[in-house]
Parts: structure tokens; sequence; C-alpha cells
């Protein structure tokens, strides 16, 4: 007669954020927290200074609770007084959100301190896969913290793919005619729009206004606002969680997306894009923007990677994009393709989830 052995527990993690860009950091956490936990079997708690933010893309959050279990995700109101379970084999601080201390110190205390990782912004600034991995010892605790730089290329931290989206990806890609992502040019272009509030905004729905041909806008649940002298009927949904807004995204033919998550979302869906990407007061996000210009627009034909490129460039210095408008949209067939190879050659690389459960295992 044998004896079963008892189950062996799940690894833990302990995954910090604070949110400063309204929905972009709480995006990339509840993203990566559902990736860790789904797919890789980690036990994962997400400690989250807005809950607010949160329950806006996980409906099933209550902003009003400080401890809950969401979709077997533990999810926790940052406090100086959160510590660590002995258990934790990971611990991720998000965009250098910086732990408690009282946190840090206890987790020197473990018999085994867990693998603590920095996980810093998406860029693809050559300094990102040169400083990928590095350590950086604590200066008086027996603790040492490694930089993780997601990214576009090899020899960086990924992204976050979750193994049901590379399927879903295989079989369009065995299916798909010749033309797979071009807009038809029978019907209305489908422009789905998740920005910042910008006056770029006025001078596109004039564009649109004035295009002789037709185009559907989705205006996602936000700050922006379209502007009310434009004659276009905007569609305007209620907010849906996280995977309905990919949704959204797979159906446009031509998407503007902010921040970190949707931008990164929209190219592993292989779908056209404009970055709104997220300001900073120094405008160091200007060599961050043309970082990821120049490496996206390799192989792109040199009429649409410049008409994408203006376009891009007004847009996020809030000018006229009005003269952008019409290269922009004959641009759509060629930047289409492109799009899918981009996709493809992102669903190669080692993705960020996986990266992270092999630090917990080789830990």
């Amino acid at each position: 007669m044998t004896t079963a052995l008892p189950p062996v527990p799940p690894a833990r993690c302990d995954l910090f954020c604070r949110v400063i860009d309204n929905l972009g950091d709480a995006g990339v956490c509840w993203r990566l927290a559902r990736n860790l936990a789904h797919d890789h079997g980690v036990a994962v708690r997400l400690v989250i200074d807005d809950l607010a933010s949160l329950a806006f893309i996980a409906p099933d959050v209550r902003a009003e609770r400080a401890v809950q279990r969401v979709r077997g995700i533990t999810v926790e109101r940052w406090h100086d007084g959160v510590l660590p379970d002995a258990g934790v084999r990971l611990v991720i601080e998000a965009f250098a959100c910086e732990l408690p201390a009282d946190y840090v110190e206890a987790l020197a205390r473990l018999p085994a301190p867990p693998r603590w990782i920095n996980l810093e912004y998406l860029t693809a600034e050559p300094f990102a896969r040169d400083w990928h991995g590095l350590p950086s010892p604590h200066p008086w605790l027996p603790l040492v913290k490694h930089f993780h730089f997601p990214g576009f290329e090899a020899g960086g931290g990924g992204l976050i793919v979750e193994p049901g989206l590379r399927r879903s990806c295989a079989v369009a890609v065995e299916s798909a005619p010749p033309d797979a992502g071009a807009p038809a040019a029978s019907r209305a272009l489908k422009l789905f729009v998740f920005c910042y509030p910008t006056a770029a905004l006025d001078s596109l729905a004039r564009a649109i206004d004035h295009d002789a041909r037709p185009v559907e806008v989705t205006l996602a649940p936000g700050r922006a606002q379209w502007p009310t002298t434009s004659r276009l009927d905007v569609i305007r949904p209620a907010p849906v969680a996280q995977e309905a807004f990919d949704d959204w995204l797979r159906a446009a033919d031509l998407s503007i997306v902010r921040g970190e998550d949707s931008v990164v979302r929209a190219q592993l869906l292989g779908r056209p894009f404009v970055w709104h990407i997220y300001a900073q007061d120094d405008g160091a996000h200007w060599a961050k923007l043309e970082a990821f210009e120049a490496l996206y627009s390799r192989g792109l034909p040199p009429t649409a990677a410049s008409a994408w490129i203006g376009f891009q460039h007004a847009w996020n210095a809030g000018a006229d994009v009005g003269a952008h408008w019409p290269a922009l949209r004959a641009a759509l067939p060629d930047l289409a393709r492109h799009a899918l190879v981009w996709r493809d050659r992102l669903l190669a690389l080692p993705d960020l989830g996986r990266q992270l459960a092999a630090d917990i295992a080789a830990g």
C-alpha cells in the first residue's frame, strides 16, 4: 500500500503597485497577476494603493475592501504594516514603487529570502537590455534586488503573454487570407480611441468630419472627451473588464492607445496603433517614443513609416493632426501587414510571466 504524498503548495508572490498613470500601472499589474496565477500556478498577492483604479478594469474588485480574494488572487490595499508571508518566493516591486521599510526588513529575516524584482517601465531604449537582470545589493541588509526590463527584443524581460493568446494567434495565422488585418475599403474604418485628454483630439475630430470616407469611432471610457462640435455620432461604451477591453482592440482597424498596457496589447493582437505615451515633466518620454519608433518601423515601407511617425509625433505634441490623417489612413494596409509580422516576432520571445516563474524555480 502506498501513501499519497501531500500536495506541494504553490509558490507565493507579492506584487506591489502604486498607481501613477490612473489605469496604466493597475492594468499592467493586474494582467501580470492573472498571468502568474492562472498560467503559472503562482499564489499571487497584489498590494496596490488605488483599489478604485483596479476596480475600473476588474469589476469584481470592491474598492472599499482592504483585503479580498478576486479570481484566485489576493488583493490588498497598500499599507505600511504589510509584511511578507514566510513562504513568499518572489517579490515584485512594480515601476520602482519602493517597498515599505518594515516589509524589506522582514524579508531579510526570512530563512530563505525570496527573489526580489524591480519591474521597470517598458522601453525600447538600448540601455534596457544592458541593465536587464543586473543586481542591486541592499546597502545594509543581506538582500539583492534585480532589475527586470520588459522589452521587445531578445535579451530583455519580455512582455505579458498568456498561453491562450498564443494559441488564438496561431489559429488566426493558419486561416488568414493574404491581406489579413487590412481595413476593407467597402466599410467604415473602425477607430478605437483610448487616450489622455489632448487638444489633438479636436483636430482629429475635424479631420474625420471632413473625410469623404466613413469612420466609426469608439471612445473608451476615461477622462478624454470627444469634441461636442463634431458631427460624428461616437460610440461610448460602458467600462468593461480587461479581457473585454482587449476585444475592442482586436476589432479595430486602428487604435489610439495610451500608457503601457493597452499599447502592448494592440501589438500582441497584431493591430495598427498610435501610441499616446505617458508624458513626463522632463520630456524623457520623447526619447522613449523615438526609440520605439525606430525599432517598430524597421521593415515598414518608408511612406508608411513616415505617415505613422508623423501622426504619432503630432498627437503626442498635442498639435494639429489633421494634416497627417490622410497619410495615416492611406498607410493602414501596410501598417496592418506589418503589425502581424511584428506580433509574430514578439510572440517568439520568452515572455515576462515565464521568465518570472523561472526565477521562482531557480530560487
